[in-house]
């Protein structure tokens, strides 16, 4: 089963870039995604859930030069549990995600204060007949 999915959380550790013998760029990565409540009027940690991405081809050689340990970003994509077998034969269980984008989070930003410089607007166009 495979569904939508949005998250938003720090990145564990720096992407992993790999090629694949085609010459495909994949880039593996987790993001945690802390979980706090409130607790009358103070609000509280209560754990983290960790999700493992995957990045394809552009988006993976993106991510992994531009992000690194730490950095708050949005991911979108498809999850599906995955599951395999350790040596032990334990069933391990993991969700994944397959990105379809990722990009930093503004959320925890801090603006500088400076104002960015205004565009004017383009001149208006003369025309020597009805444009239309």
């Amino acid at each position: 089963m495979t569904a939508t999915a949005t998250v938003e959380g720090n990145l564990v550790r720096d992407p992993e870039l790999r090629y694949l013998n085609d010459g495909t760029a994949t880039a593996k990565f987790t993001v945690a995604v802390n979980h706090r409540k409130k607790l009358g009027s103070e609000w509280i940690d209560d754990g983290a859930s960790f999700f493992t991405v995957i990045a394809w081809r552009g988006i993976a050689e993106t991510v992994a030069n531009t992000l690194e340990k730490g950095v708050k970003v949005v991911v979108i994509g498809t999850m599906k549990e995955r599951s395999w077998k350790t040596n032990e034969g334990e069933t391990k269980k993991q969700l994944e995600i397959t990105a379809t984008s990722v990009s930093t989070s503004l959320r925890a930003a801090r603006s500088s204060g400076a104002a960015r410089p205004s565009q004017s607007a383009p001149a208006p166009v003369a025309y020597d007949d009805e444009p239309f």
